[in-house]
């Protein structure tokens, strides 16, 4: 990653003290190495992951608990002023060691993310055109607008089109959407 541009709220998040909030999903940063001859980039030292679904889901109950802990993740970000802006099956990652126990997913790549000050809120960014180019706020590039309504359309989008059917429609509306804590209620209401 280029130390220029690598996401600070990447290192907020993985090495002070909130990294052992446990609504904390993002991948812990193990260390930083910088690379010989350049000081341009470094490499980032992560845990060993695998795919969030690998092995597959055995039960009913490990996929509500992917679910609530995807939610739990976002809200967390949210909290700390951090839009993801690339929310995707590729970007949830498993703990391979705890196979056999609690499955814990981590969220990963922060390349597009960014923290926003409390001076900042609510922010007003151009969207990002990333991997899921059915995001509404796509179809006027030159608006600014808050990221964070953004990241509730792509976890949304991002389980209609993996794994579920029958999502709730109010995820997807461009205006009035859910924020990411009303989406966490309304999950704990639903597996209450």
């Amino acid at each position: 990653m280029k130390t220029t541009q690598s996401p600070q709220e990447t290192r907020v998040f993985l090495r002070e003290q909130i990294a052992s909030d446990p609504r904390n999903h993002c991948v812990r940063l193990i260390d930083t190495l910088r690379v010989p001859g350049d000081e341009a980039h470094e490499s980032a030292v992560l845990p060993m992951l695998r795919e969030f679904d690998l092995p597959e889901f055995d039960t009913v109950g490990e996929v509500v608990d992917f679910v609530k802990q995807v939610l739990e993740a976002f809200a967390f970000l949210h909290e700390h002023r951090v839009a993801q802006r690339d929310v995707r099956v590729e970007n949830i990652m498993m703990d391979h060691t705890a196979l056999g126990m609690e499955r814990f997913h981590f969220i990963i790549d922060f390349g597009f993310s960014k923290q926003f000050t409390i001076d900042e809120m609510p922010p007003s960014e151009l969207p990002l055109h990333t991997t899921d180019s059915m995001l509404p706020e796509l179809e006027n590039m030159g608006k600014p607008g808050n990221p964070f309504p953004s990241d509730v359309y792509y976890v949304g989008n991002m389980w209609k089109m993996d794994f579920i059917t029958g999502f709730p429609e109010d995820i997807f509306r461009k205006d009035d959407r859910l924020t990411i804590q009303e989406a966490v209620e309304k999950f704990d209401n639903i597996t209450a």
